[in-house]
């Protein structure tokens, strides 16, 4: 189960490539719908900003995760929140 949450969430996540409010809450939605595989949304969100060259709708989709969902991925989000932005701004500049 956890493997194809995984894989329809990347799946998702590629199409990322702009700030698709519609695309963002449908991601929102789906990590609410899917809370008990919280940890693989988080790694499979925090291994797409990585690779991406679109970050700035991928940390939009984290904010609305956080503001929207909140529960499980505030923690789990916060583990490597610092990376994660560190890691962001370094490609950037």
């Amino acid at each position: 189960m956890a493997a194809e949450v995984e894989k329809e969430y990347l799946s998702s996540l590629a199409d990322l490539s702009c700030n698709s409010k519609p695309l963002i809450n449908m991601l929102t939605l789906l990590a609410e719908e899917n809370e008990a595989n919280a940890p693989v949304i988080v790694q499979s969100i925090e291994k797409h900003l990585l690779k991406t060259d679109y970050k700035l709708p991928c940390l939009y989709l984290m904010d609305s995760i956080l503001k929207n969902v909140a529960k499980r991925y505030v923690e789990l989000f916060t583990q490597n929140i610092v990376s994660t932005f560190a890691g962001v701004f370094e490609k950037v500049t």
